[in-house]
């Protein structure tokens, strides 16, 4: 592998497709640019403030690459760009060493332009990272170097809080396949990592429970509140999990492959090191339904497609494993027939929905950086900017002069137009970018603004620059 030419000329164009997206993929949501503005925090904190809902690593990962250079957008888009890669090179090197060469080269192309597997790799998220730790971890697995495995557990336990239940059914495999002892220096190391952070979060946020308010936020914002019954909340349960991994699923890592993956109990035996791969792609599977029966969002809701992330290597692997075992004894014909099909039918779908998700963001989020890229360029440094959500943290990415508050800080009651002109015109605020979603607090201050036209209140005249119907923004210059 370490000569094999072909092998790195795949991961090379799945970097350069994934630095690329930088510039041509816009985000997956709103939280992209948020995790901009937490790594920016850790950096400031001095690596001593971490927000307890989305857990400390990935932020402190991303913000160590703030010594090299001072922009958060960067860091934190290197940071799941590489992780990304190292994810795909440590699973396609075990399908090399443990398959053969060519399963190795199939099993990239079926990753090379994933939709979540590249699109989320270009982006500020976490999850890149955690597949990443789950991908070290497992190496470390098959190679029984239980310690660096606990390590790397630990690592992947403080981006994604949920871990140790995926290594739940891989402890009880490590127990019975080889000793308690390995078991124990796996979970003494992840229960270090664990108590520390509870004890971080009793000091800093007053509670243990790390877990809580996201698990609730997560559980409250779904639809299973709705259930009149529990059995109407256990079935509205199963329906959301079933549909997850009956449609998307399938559809996003491929038909073909998704059925090698569920083939893959019977076809790989326990004594293989592939059954490491699958069983912990079985649990990481297991979870992320566990997770959609209990929010029980609306099945298309896009948290899903940012769960789906770390499993999908491992579902991969398992699927062109057992492609791979199939059409193993076939003529050369028939073999290559086949994988022409299974590439065909799997990446043009991938391509589709990529292409579907990049158009989504640029619809949604694109023209918020650029209306930064407005007010950058042509903003008074002396005056105020009321702004918010994606355009503020674009600006904060790096250290700037320009003077910013947000909706949240404003001090003025709800609905008053006159009292909101008097603080328009006491600060001297030079714009105003109103939104129309509640969680903002900007239709809750200032209602008076959602219709888009001149606002006159006093001497305060605030005319419409430009908008955004779709998301939902109105940006307001101040006239003088």
């Amino acid at each position: 592998m370490k000569r094999d030419g072909f092998f790195w000329l795949l991961i090379l164009v799945a970097a350069l497709y994934r630095f690329w997206l930088w510039d041509n993929f816009a985000g997956w949501e709103e939280s992209d640019y948020g995790n901009i503005a937490m790594v920016r925090g850790v950096w400031e904190s001095g690596f001593r403030n971490y927000d307890m809902n989305h857990m400390p690593g990935y932020y402190g990962v991303s913000a160590l690459f703030l010594f090299l250079y001072s922009d958060a957008v960067w860091a934190s888009k290197l940071t799941a760009t590489l992780s990304g890669l190292v994810s795909l090179i440590v699973i396609a090197s075990l399908m090399y060493r443990y398959v053969g060469r060519v399963p190795a080269l199939f099993l990239i192309l079926v990753l090379l332009i994933q939709p979540e597997f590249s699109l989320y790799a270009s982006s500020a998220l976490r999850e890149p990272l955690y597949a990443a730790f789950i991908a070290g971890m497992l190496l470390f697995v098959l190679k029984e170097y239980w310690f660096w495995a606990g390590i790397f557990a630990a690592a992947a336990f403080l981006v994604r809080f949920e871990f140790p239940l995926v290594l739940f059914p891989l402890g009880i495999f490590i127990v019975r396949q080889h000793s308690w002892k390995a078991a124990y220096k796996i979970a003494i190391v992840l229960g270090v990592a664990i108590l520390l952070w509870g004890v971080y979060c009793m000091q800093v946020h007053g509670t243990f429970q790390f877990w809580s308010h996201a698990t609730e936020t997560n559980i409250e914002s779904g639809s299973g509140a709705e259930a009149a019954s529990s059995v109407a909340w256990i079935i509205r349960g199963g329906k959301v999990s079933s549909l997850l991994l009956f449609t998307v699923l399938s559809s996003r890592v491929g038909w073909f492959i998704w059925l090698g993956w569920l083939l893959s109990p019977f076809m790989i035996r326990p004594g293989q090191k592939a059954y490491v791969i699958m069983l912990l792609s079985f649990s990481l599977v297991g979870i992320w339904l566990a997770i959609a029966f209990f929010a029980q969002h609306d099945v298309n809701h896009n948290l899903y497609w940012k769960w789906m992330y770390p499993l999908v290597p491992f579902v991969s692997f398992c699927g062109v494993f057992v492609l791979w075992r199939i059409s193993r004894d076939w003529v050369w014909r028939a073999k290559a027939s086949f994988w022409v099909v299974i590439l065909f039918g799997t990446m043009v779908p991938q391509y589709q929905e990529s292409h579907r998700q990049r158009e989504r963001a640029e619809r949604l989020y694109s023209p918020q950086i650029n209306l930064a890229t407005f007010i950058e360029e042509q903003a008074p440094k002396d005056r105020l900017l009321l702004v918010d959500n994606i355009p503020e943290r674009w600006i904060n990415r790096k250290p700037n002069s320009f003077r910013i508050i947000s909706w949240h800080d404003v001090p003025v009651a709800s609905s008053n137009p006159m009292q909101f002109a008097r603080w328009i015109q006491e600060n001297d605020v030079w714009c105003v970018l109103w939104f129309k979603e509640e969680w903002t607090q900007a239709p809750k201050i200032a209602p008076f603004l959602a219709e888009g036209t001149q606002w006159k209140q006093g001497e305060v005249v605030l005319t419409p620059h430009s908008k955004e119907e779709d998301y939902g923004w109105i940006f307001y210059l101040r006239e003088r």
